[in-house]
């Protein structure tokens, strides 16, 4: 892959980045301003109420504000992979560029939000929600590519390689049984076989992590060790960050996704200014 043709995929990422978190502000104005019927989700808890430092805060309310933060944190990430490519030329930050824009693409939990809070048809609702589904499914197996091609891995043809991590995940998401009219914690509709979803979820962080540590191993490359560190902070991140119910976890989600992304893209872009 050129350096010109991984420029435009960086700038791709990121301009769709910024269009999920436009989105993400649009669809929340509404809520916030008390304009979304809220009664599809009273049974799902989406209008109980938590404490968080001497305020009262709705799930949905903390729930949106999370949404918000991780699409801003998408964008960031981008946007300092783009800062940093031009000098090097690494896999492993092409393949956590598209991790970095399905965590923005989570903006999708609030179309369904909005959709189902609409009184829009199911047809519409299980679209946004596959949506969702596919890029995290991409998501996971892009981060575990890079872990792989941290420890060792040789294909030049990245374009081929995301196209089947594409195709892969989209057909995941498409193949998953979803729940209609019943909806989860983070507002989508439930799906089937949940355990296979956080299976794949920790076995992709877990095995990056440990590829990483092995490359660390191999190369005797402290930078290796960092990025390590790097794939646990932003996986844990990742995770809190779901707990839609908890303001607490937000933060700590957003500080570890932050502290991750950067650790991984700079200690790898050091290692490879230097090869």
């Amino acid at each position: 892959m050129t350096i010109a043709s991984r420029r435009f995929i960086y700038w791709a990422l990121f301009g769709l980045s910024n269009f999920a978190l436009a989105t993400g502000i649009i669809l929340a104005f509404p809520l916030f301003l008390g304009e979304v019927d809220m009664a599809v989700f009273e049974p799902f808890g989406g209008n109980a109420r938590v404490l968080f430092l001497g305020l009262t805060f709705s799930v949905s309310e903390t729930a949106v504000v999370g949404l918000i933060v991780t699409c801003l944190l998408s964008a960031a990430g981008l946007l300092l992979v783009l800062s940093f490519f031009r000098k090097t030329v690494s896999s492993e930050v092409f393949f956590f560029s598209f991790w970095l824009l399905s965590i923005g693409f989570e903006v999708g939990r609030l179309l369904v939000f909005r959709l189902a809070a609409g009184g829009a048809s199911m047809p519409w609702i299980m679209l946004a929600t596959r949506f969702v589904l596919a890029s995290r499914y991409v998501g996971y197996l892009s981060l575990f590519a890079a872990g792989l091609y941290a420890s060792g891995f040789h294909n030049e043809k990245l374009g081929s390689v995301i196209f089947m991590i594409i195709a892969i995940g989209g057909a995941l998401a498409a193949a998953m049984p979803l729940n209609t009219g019943v909806y989860d914690s983070s507002f989508l509709l439930k799906a089937g076989y949940g355990g296979i979803s956080a299976s794949l979820f920790w076995l992709a962080g877990g095995m990056t992590a440990l590829n990483f540590l092995y490359a660390a191993r191999q190369t005797r490359e402290k930078s290796y060790r960092v990025a390590a560190l790097g794939v646990v902070a932003f996986v844990l991140g990742r995770r809190l960050m779901l707990m839609a119910y908890n303001p607490l976890a937000t933060l700590l989600g957003a500080l570890l996704l932050a502290v991750g992304t950067w650790l991984f893209v700079s200690r790898l872009h050091a290692y490879y200014l230097w090869q």
